[in-house]
């Protein structure tokens, strides 16, 4: 061992290998490698409420959606949207995929920066990082040992996070024309109030990571991205309390609250008074 390997280790140390509660939940629906030769393609169009993953393997498929032909080849893939009708026109008989159905659980955020990349279905490209993923997803599945099955999960959720990532490239070369970062982020913040947003969610959705985020907004503002979002919050609520007729069901709502409760409480920490007692103060 010499002195590069002790750090190694030493950084290895230091790392939560924990999974996070928060951590973005994925449901399977299935998960299966196809093969032409041995399938009863369903011909007709169709669609699911939930993502489906098309990765070629071997030969190569033709897949009819909205008016457009995927023509996929080994190594190439499509991402279906949920909703998204599609059929298969031909398939070649040396033709295997693995396919992949699963939902995104409670995110409905990151579900429309997937939306926004992949609306418009066309072939991507395989990167090896994902065809690594599919290699250990088969080794694992033909061994079957202690552990595979965690395994081929982790696997799969890197493919997920690949796809992501891909997602947030596009919006990476807006993020990167903006001068002011700052502003970008703040806009970020103030457009998804009514959704519970972390600054995980904005790095995802600028390419960038959560680091950066953080940096920025304490950079020009002193602030973190949840302190930032805290006054954004009590701001939009006294705006609201001002200027509209709004319940406060429907204020709650706007501002990502579940109840009037959890915003009244929020509320009159930050403020010192409950947004009934701001409303009547203003109307006096």
């Amino acid at each position: 061992m010499d002195e590069r390997d002790f750090m190694v280790s030493r950084e290895l140390g230091k790392l939560d290998f924990n999974r996070p509660k928060d951590e973005t939940e994925l449901y399977t629906h299935w998960c299966r490698i196809a093969y032409a030769a041995f399938e009863k393609w369903d011909h007709k169009e169709h669609a699911h409420l939930f993502w489906e993953l098309h990765l070629c393997l071997n030969g190569s498929v033709t897949i009819q959606t909205d008016d457009t032909e995927c023509v996929l080849t080994e190594n190439s893939f499509v991402f279906f949207c949920p909703k998204s009708k599609h059929t298969i026109l031909f398939e070649t008989e040396d033709y295997s995929e693995l396919v992949w159905g699963f939902g995104i659980e409670d995110n409905p955020e990151l579900n429309a920066v997937l939306c926004r990349q992949y609306k418009n279905t066309k072939v991507f490209r395989t990167e090896k990082e994902m065809l690594d993923s599919v290699s250990l997803i088969l080794d694992n599945i033909e061994k079957a040992e202690f552990g595979y099955y965690h395994i081929i999960r982790n696997e799969l959720y890197h493919i997920f996070t690949l796809l992501a990532r891909r997602a947030g490239a596009e919006n990476s070369s807006i993020y990167h024309k903006e001068k002011n970062e700052g502003t970008l982020f703040r806009k970020y913040i103030y457009e998804n109030l009514s959704g519970d947003i972390s600054a995980e969610d904005a790095a995802l959705f600028f390419g960038v990571s959560k680091r950066t985020i953080e940096h920025v907004l304490k950079k020009e503002y002193r602030k973190t991205f949840s302190q930032i979002k805290r006054e954004m919050k009590a701001e939009r609520i006294s705006e609201l309390l001002r200027e509209t007729d709004y319940t406060m069901e429907q204020i709650a709502d706007a501002t990502g609250f579940s109840d009037r409760y959890s915003m009244g409480k929020f509320f009159k920490k930050i403020e010192g008074e409950t947004p009934g007692e701001y409303r009547r103060g203003i109307r006096k």
